[in-house]
């Protein structure tokens, strides 16, 4: 599946932080730079099923940061805001039964 991460800056002023989305290993697939500006795209990127964490370092301002992720259909895959929501778990494809639960 092919996504894309739209981070959002509220006040505008763009956002000094950096990120990554890796695997659950911890090796990083892709950074995420900081922007300038209302909002930065980055993607789209095609992830194999599976576990991913999107983790961002937010500058000194992290109440006006937020982001989503969307598959290439526009679908949204996951949407949060703030330090409370990061690092961010993303499941790509269907969860398989018995790996994270007592089923």
């Amino acid at each position: 599946m092919c996504e894309s991460l739209t981070l959002f800056d509220s006040w505008g002023d763009g956002n000094n932080g950096t990120g990554s989305i890796s695997n659950t290993s911890g090796e990083v697939l892709h950074n995420v730079t900081n922007f300038t500006g209302s909002e930065l795209i980055s993607g789209p990127w095609c992830l194999e099923n599976g576990l991913y964490l999107f983790d961002h370092i937010l500058d000194a301002f992290p109440g006006e940061f937020t982001f989503s992720i969307e598959a290439v259909d526009g679908s949204e895959v996951l949407a949060a805001g703030g330090a409370d929501d990061l690092p961010a778990s993303i499941l790509i494809g269907e969860a398989v039964p018995g790996c994270t639960d007592n089923t």
